[in-house]
C-alpha cells in the first residue's frame, strides 16, 4: 500500500479499473459461450453435430415418406378400418356360428328322437288294433254271476256226451 492517502486512493482505483475490466471480459466470455449463433460461428464440433443431427431426421423423414408410398391403397385402407378388429369380431361369429350349429345338430338330434318315438309309439297302437292279441280272463271274470250264467253256454258233463244244440250226423 501506498505511503500517503493519495498513493492509497490511486491503486485503489487502478484496482477497481482492472477488476472492472476483467468482470467485463469474463461477462462477454459468457455471452459468448451461451449464444448458439456465435457458438455456430466459432465452434466446429457443433456445427459437424448439428449437421449430423439434422441428416438423420431427413433421412428418417424419407424413410417414413417411401414406407408409406409402398403401401397400396387397400393396405391404407385396411389400417384405417382396424383390421384386427374386424378379424376378430369374424372369428367371434365363427365360433357363435359353430355353436349355433351344435345347438341346432343336437336339436334336430332330439326332434328326430322324438318323431322316431312317436312312430314306434303309433305302430305299437296300429299292431293292437289290428292284431289283438287273445284277452286273458282275469279272476274277477271268472265269477259266476247272473249274468254270466245267462250267456253261458250249458256245461257239458263229459267231453264225449253231445251237445244238444250240435246236429247229429248218423255217422259221426
Amino acid at each position: 500500500m501506498g505511503e500517503t492517502a493519495l498513493e492509497t486512493k490511486r491503486e485503489i482505483d487502478e484496482t477497481r479499473a482492472h477488476l472492472g475490466e476483467t468482470l467485463q471480459a469474463l461477462q462477454q466470455r459468457t455471452r459468448r459461450s451461451l449464444d448458439v449463433k456465435t457458438q455456430l460461428q466459432s465452434n466446429r464440433q457443433v456445427q459437424v453435430s448439428l449437421a449430423g443431427l439434422g441428416v438423420a431426421i431427413a433421412g428418417l423423414v424419407t424413410v417414413a415418406v417411401l414406407r408409406r408410398q409402398r403401401r397400396s391403397g387397400a393396405d391404407r385402407l385396411l389400417r384405417k378400418l382396424k383390421l384386427n378388429a374386424v378379424r376378430q369380431r369374424l372369428g367371434d361369429l365363427g365360433e357363435d356360428a359353430r355353436a349355433w350349429s351344435a345347438a341346432q345338430k343336437r336339436l334336430v338330434r332330439a326332434s328326430s328322437k322324438s318323431e322316431e318315438a312317436e312312430l314306434e309309439r303309433r305302430q305299437r297302437i296300429a299292431r293292437r288294433l289290428i292284431v289283438r292279441p287273445p284277452r286273458r280272463r282275469s279272476p274277477r271274470s271268472l265269477r259266476v254271476t247272473r249274468r254270466n250264467l245267462s250267456t253261458a253256454p250249458p256245461a257239458r258233463s263229459s267231453p264225449m256226451a253231445k251237445d244238444a244244440t250240435r246236429p247229429s250226423y248218423p255217422n259221426g
